[in-house]
Order: structure tokens, then C-alpha cells, then sequence
């Protein structure tokens, strides 16, 4: 299988894998095996994302699909979705939030435990390529296909 992102874990000895068989493996670094596939994407999984918090993790999909997994479980515990492709998850620092980007234009934070949408941005005029989050939280730096930069405040104080 073809890797897409890869991402440690800042609390476990566990590595999330997505790759372009629309699955993502969780491995234990410290035995170097598979511990879980996570399937439920329907397309590739373009990026991937731990909580520093919880025990879940993140999969973002080209299927426009974002799924919040329970690593105790290796279940779904909830389910969100952009308009299209999804290019990037990331969390917020000290939040239970987490920030996606989008073929669609757009950037949205999230509420791991709900799965709500609680704020989006706009401005971009093409793809969003990447995203950032500042180390305390309150922007959201973004790169796109339309050849701009932007920051967003978060709104965190």
C-alpha cells in the first residue's frame, strides 16, 4: 500500500498511517506491528491526526469524509464531512478542536467529541494545500493553489 501521511503519537507508542487503499493502519512503535486497520474511507486517506488529549485519532479523506476513531475501540466514534476531498487535519493545542482543509475551499474547526463544525473560514479562490496551527492556538495559517497565504484567528483566547 501506498503511504499518504504519517503521524507519531504525543501521548503513545502508536504511528497512524493513510494510505491510497482508502485504509490507515495504527501501529505500535514499540513492536513494530499493526495493531488496527481503520476502514470506513471510501477513497484514498490523505491525512492523519492523534489527540493530544483523548484516546482518538483523526482520518481525513479524498472521499470528503473526516472519521474520529477510538483507539480503545479502533471503532468510529463520529463522523463529518466537507464538500469535497479533504487535504489536511490538524489539531488545535489544549482544545478539544481540530482544524480541516478542503478541495473546497475551505477551513473548519471541529469539536472532536460532537463532530460539529463550530466555526469556517473562506478566502482562498483555489484548493487549500496545507494548513498550520500557531503553537497557541489562535491562528490557522493556510497555503493554496491560488498561490495565497492566509491567517485566520481562531477566536481562542
Amino acid at each position: 500500500c501506498i503511504s499518504m501521511s504519517i503521524k507519531s503519537s504525543p501521548t503513545f507508542p502508536l504511528l497512524l498511517t493513510g494510505s491510497a487503499d482508502n485504509t490507515s493502519a495504527l501501529i505500535n512503535l514499540e513492536t513494530k506491528k499493526i495493531v488496527g486497520k481503520l476502514s470506513a474511507h471510501t477513497a484514498p486517506v490523505e491525512t492523519v491526526a492523534f489527540s493530544p488529549s483523548f484516546p482518538v485519532a483523526i482520518t481525513g479523506s479524498l472521499d470528503s469524509k473526516i472519521h474520529i476513531w477510538d483507539l480503545n475501540t479502533l471503532q468510529i466514534r463520529n463522523s463529518c464531512a466537507h464538500n469535497d476531498a479533504v487535504i489536511k487535519v490538524e489539531y488545535i493545542p489544549n482544545q478539544p478542536l481540530f482544524v480541516s482543509c478542503s478541495v473546497d475551499c475551505s477551513v473548519r474547526v471541529w469539536d472532536v467529541r460532537s463532530a460539529n463544525c463550530v466555526a469556517e473560514f473562506y478566502g482562498h479562490r483555489n484548493t487549500i494545500l496545507d494548513l498550520d496551527v500557531s503553537a497557541d492556538g489562535r491562528a490557522i495559517i493556510t497555503g493554496s493553489d491560488d498561490k495565497t497565504c492566509r491567517i485566520f484567528a481562531t477566536g481562542i483566547a
